[in-house]
């Protein structure tokens, strides 16, 4: 049995998840709570079927959820998932200082929020995904804090003598007021002066400097402005810093009595946390299953099959490469493949669809461990310990170690290889390789093919996509020989006309080729079909002499090293 995953671990290689091209389905996936965010951007891919399962029952039950709302409810639904704010991490932790007001608040906002999706959902979703609420006394308490849902604060309510501290303050802020206006209305009938509530006034010197003769109570600070004009203010009065004294001295207990209320409701959120727990767990799962159906509606997903102990593929899209056909006005071909071996070698020329068949494959294994639909019509497969992909990068990126491990590209081309041969020996993979041994020549990288073929085929918990161009490749019948359909020739000639562009000769060519995997059955001499290679070589214009010769060496070899598959 292979070791299980390390929390937070994923068992698609980062080189696979890259070659597939899952990001561009991955990216659509749209949880729409915090957690729920978090848990797409760590890209998990699973390796236990029975996690994996319960990820596809869960978004069948949330399709089916959504299916008894009605559109206003939908909406409203999504409103109020994307409302759900994330609870602090230490709601039960003691031995912490009490909790700040913004944080009770954000305690507040969850319950509010979650309890009206709660609301929204009917008995069998929230059976199905545990969504409970017993919480009813905390939600009543935070409730005191603010005049509606999205407020908090600490209010009189929690504490009589808070609401006593308070309103002393608000009578000392009336006496200091009450202070300020004398003051104003003395600086106006002694000195002309219109403060109307205003901490100073800008004077110029000479009159700045007169207000030091002033007799009486009223007293002025005075400081320079700039070289022609000065600041004055009314200096308080000791009545008013009295007063000032008096409110600083009850703005501390206010302090310290809304202190004790937040030590308090810390203790009231710290006894209900495993609830609180519960129901953001919970409701994680349900935005999870929601993102799961609302993907798989939108993209017209399936449910994968697991465990047949084959794969089986129909339909099969490569979603982000039916989307550039599309944009390009050219056909594209969903992927059929039904392969009960453990490993396959897959034949066909440049062009011919090898590598999107390998992607499409991956990105269907990777998207199904990853508790997604599938983007086809049937998808028949295993879950494997571990998902890798050896071979050339995608293009715009860079090769594992490039310029930092001074390996040649064969070194790492076997290290990806050893790499991905220890996953297979550790507990099994899938594997894809495309264009193995590409960085030697072509005795050797057949001698290496062969072998890992072979080797791949004999592990268990193991399946193996290699495709190669070297068709002299012959291990037993334990390894699948399959090829692309390729060029259809009579139909590639008539398009090309003389005089394309090459640009569109490439276009047209590309329309006639043929995206389907046929199987060989290993009898008789394999290459007679032709070249596809030098077929579209000659309808991109190559020089005749060039391709004669092309040929008769591509003849010669045919004789040679192609032998029945043993």
């Amino acid at each position: 049995m292979p070791e299980p995953l390390a929390p937070g671990s994923s068992a698609c290689e980062a080189e696979a998840w890259d070659f597939s091209r899952a990001e561009e389905v991955w990216r659509e996936f749209s949880p729409l709570t915090p957690r729920g965010r978090d848990a797409k951007e760590a890209r998990i891919v699973l390796a236990d079927r029975r996690e994996i399962e319960g990820l596809y029952d869960g978004a069948e039950g949330a399709a089916a959820a959504l299916a008894r709302m009605d559109g206003a409810g939908r909406d409203r639904l999504i409103y109020l998932l994307g409302r759900i704010p994330r609870l602090p991490d230490r709601l039960g932790e003691e031995s912490e200082p009490a909790l700040d007001a913004i944080d009770v608040f954000i305690v507040k906002k969850f319950l509010v929020n979650y309890r009206a999706i709660l609301e929204l959902l009917d008995g069998e979703s929230r059976a199905r995904f545990g969504l409970t609420f017993e919480s009813e006394a905390l939600s009543s308490l935070l409730a005191k804090g603010g005049s509606d849902d999205d407020s908090f604060f600490v209010s009189d309510a929690y504490d009589a003598e808070l609401a006593s501290v308070r309103g002393r303050i608000r009578a000392a802020d009336a006496a200091i007021a009450l202070r300020k206006g004398e003051a104003e209305a003395a600086a106006m009938s002694e000195r002309g002066l219109s403060f109307r509530g205003r901490s100073f006034l800008v004077l110029p010197a000479a009159e700045a400097a007169s207000l030091f003769s002033c007799e009486g109570e009223l007293r002025f600070s005075v400081e320079p402005y700039d070289s022609s004009n000065c600041i004055a203010r009314i200096l308080p009065s000791e009545r008013e810093l009295r007063a000032q004294a008096e409110r600083e001295g009850l703005l501390g207990e206010e302090r310290a009595r809304e202190s004790l209320v937040l030590t308090e409701l810390s203790a009231a959120i710290a006894a209900e946390s495993g609830g609180l727990g519960r129901y953001e767990r919970a409701l994680l799962a349900f935005d999870l299953a929601r993102a799961r159906a609302v993907l798989a509606s939108g993209l017209g997903l399936t449910r994968p099959r697991l465990g047949g102990g084959r794969l089986a593929i129909a339909r099969g899209r490569l979603i982000p490469c039916e989307a550039d056909c599309a944009r390009r006005a050219q056909p594209y071909r969903p992927l059929d493949l039904e392969l009960d071996e453990r490993a396959a070698l897959l034949f066909g020329s440049n062009m011919g669809g090898k590598t999107v068949a390998l992607q499409t494959a991956l990105c269907l294994q990777v998207l199904a461990q990853a508790g997604l639909f599938v983007p086809a019509d049937r998808f028949e497969t295993e879950v494997y310990a571990r998902l890798a992909y050896v071979g050339a990068p995608r293009p715009g990126c860079l090769e594992p170690g490039m310029e930092a491990d001074g390996l040649s590209g064969f070194g790492r081309e076997v290290e990806s290889l050893a790499r991905a041969w220890r996953m297979v020996r550790d507990g099994g993979a899938f594997v894809i390789l495309d264009e193995l041994g590409r960085t030697t020549s072509s005795s050797e990288a057949e001698a290496i093919v062969a072998a890992t073929a072979e080797a791949f085929a004999a592990a268990p918990g193991t399946r193996c996509l290699l495709a190669t161009h070297f068709r002299g490749t012959s291990p037993s019948r334990a390894v699948a020989r399959l090829r692309m359909a390729g060029l259809d020739r009579a139909a590639a000639r008539a398009a090309a006309a003389p005089g394309l562009e090459p640009a569109e000769r490439a276009r047209r060519i590309g329309a006639l080729m043929r995206y389907e995997i046929v199987r060989e059955d290993g009898s008789g001499p394999r290459g007679n079909e032709g070249s596809d290679a030098l077929e579209v070589a000659a309808l991109l214009g190559l020089d005749e002499g060039i391709l004669a010769g092309a040929r008769s060496y591509y003849s010669a070899r045919l004789g040679h090293a192609e032998g029945d598959r043993g």
